[in-house]
């Protein structure tokens, strides 16, 4: 899957006034917020489908929640996220193709930036934790120091 966004050059200063969105896309999507003084918020939001929900509902929430930090935040100006080469399941492989579909889309549509890094960083987090599933999402990794931020 490519991006059709152009890359963030590495060298991409990161001023402290730019708020920066970092995601670990999925169900249970993990998130981190570098705000425009500084601040890093983090979280998990989750995107499980409801009670008579359709299959598409999920998505629209996705985009939803997207909005609200946006505006909460008083613009996103840089997102990124873990590119997933490999999924364990096909419906965990659909599920992360659906939500980089609705993420592409959104940052296109508010000309937001936005660049995937490799999962290398889960490799290290799993070292790290004796474990697969990160606890901390990508609140370590959200804007600390300048260039292209790893997520």
């Amino acid at each position: 899957m490519t991006n059709t966004a152009p890359a963030i050059p590495a060298d991409l200063p990161v001023r402290t006034h730019d708020a920066v969105l970092a995601l670990d896309l999925g169900t249970t999507t993990g998130w981190a917020l570098r705000t425009m003084d500084g601040r890093i918020v983090s979280g998990t939001h989750d995107f499980r489908p409801r009670r008579f929900e359709g299959g598409g509902m999920r998505y629209l929430r996705f985009t939803d929640w997207l909005v609200e930090l946006a505006m909460l935040s008083h613009g996103i100006r840089r997102v990124v996220f873990e590119e997933v080469r490999r999924h364990v399941g096909t419906d965990a492989a659909h599920i992360y193709g659906g939500f980089m579909g609705a993420l592409t889309s959104w940052c296109e549509e508010h000309e937001v930036p936005y660049q995937g890094h490799s999962g290398r960083y889960h490799q290290a987090s799993y070292h790290r934790q004796g474990q697969g599933q990160r606890q901390q999402g990508c609140r370590h990794r959200s804007g600390q120091g300048a260039g292209v931020l790893p997520c």
